[in-house]
């Protein structure tokens, strides 16, 4: 007799939700957690750039695709140029940032204490 193996959360939710369930995260990466981290970054240094009062009258997450598509919003525009600073030991967090920050324009500094320092060699073959 074949038992299947149990499910995890996040297919539970995505058995049941009416909207799709992203869940990118791995032990090596986790990108929806940048690009939630990258848009609260744009939000402080660009506020006037996606508002609820620019944003069509459907919803927020159902418009912003439209919307930056046809205001052609570079939502990473107003982060060229910046640092961002990592202090902790390296995860898929850090390795995210690691690939993704430097491809925005920013720059990129960490610290993180000896020991808890290591970065899986298939990371740094991406940056």
């Amino acid at each position: 007799m074949h038992h299947a193996a149990p499910k995890t959360d996040e297919q539970e939710l995505a058995l049941h939700s009416p909207v799709p369930v992203i869940n990118a995260l791995s032990d090596l990466y986790h990108p929806t957690q940048i690009l939630a981290d990258l848009l609260t970054l744009d939000e402080h240094y660009a506020p006037d750039s996606i508002s609820a009062s620019t944003m069509p009258a459907e919803g927020v997450f159902g418009s912003l695709l439209s919307y930056l598509t046809q205001q052609k919003h570079d939502p990473f525009a107003g982060l060229k140029g910046k640092k961002m600073a990592w202090i902790g030991d390296t995860n898929n967090i850090i390795n995210e940032l690691l690939v993704t920050v430097p491809r925005l324009g920013m720059k990129l500094a960490v610290a993180s204490p000896k020991g808890y320092d290591k970065v899986d060699p298939r990371v740094w073959a991406r940056v």
